[in-house]
């Protein structure tokens, strides 16, 4: 469990307490404000790349994808979110974090990095798709990851984790839309397994 923290660079223990749902709305309602300026890091939205979005959210004074970071930064995929892409990126909040750190605790051994660049993966498609692209307005839809997997997107916003490793999770795209150079962020409230996590 030491490792976790280590690895998430994440020190604090209430990270692994269930969330209310009226402290989830709280914090959701908290930080979309804040999320939505990060779209105008460096002048105009759509200037930043998706990497310095992460970036700067994690480095504000109510701070945002910490956890996130912390994994670009380990898996070297903060050099791949700065480059041309485009990418659009399904970024987990750090709160989403909370079950998937319970989950990675009952596993024998922590996640070596390429284990982590998959699930990171299992959140990046290419392109630019913008929620009317990445949605279908009455039927669900198959969105290939960048890691080979497949996620499936609903009318209502929400992503469904075919992998069946986390109960069959259902994530919601609760921030569609930020805008940056060399793609666009999606912000969601759970994080997405990958069914071949432990190959």
């Amino acid at each position: 469990m030491q490792y976790l923290y280590r690895m998430f660079n994440y020190q604090e223990k209430p990270m692994l307490k269930k969330i209310s749902m009226i402290a989830f709305i709280t914090l959701l309602f908290g930080s979309a404000p804040l999320l939505a300026k990060e779209k105008t890091i460096g002048g105009k939205p759509g200037d930043a790349t998706i990497a310095s979005i992460v970036v700067g959210a994690a480095n504000a004074d109510e701070p945002e994808f910490t956890i996130l970071l912390s994994l670009l930064q380990a898996t070297g995929l903060d050099n791949a979110l700065s480059g041309p892409g485009p990418f659009t990126v399904f970024a987990p909040t750090d709160a989403a974090f909370a079950p998937i750190l319970d989950l990675l605790a009952t596993l024998p051994e922590p996640l070596t990095e390429a284990q982590l660049t998959n699930v990171l993966l299992y959140h990046v498609t290419d392109g630019r798709r913008f929620s009317n692209s990445v949605l279908n307005r009455n039927n669900p839809k198959a969105i290939e990851m960048m890691n080979g997997g497949v996620i499936v997107s609903t009318p209502d916003g929400m992503l469904i984790d075919t992998s069946g490793l986390n109960d069959g999770l259902e994530a919601t795209i609760v921030v569609p839309n930020l805008k940056a150079s060399n793609g666009v962020i999606h912000i969601i409230d759970e994080v997405l397994v990958p069914s071949n996590l432990l190959d």
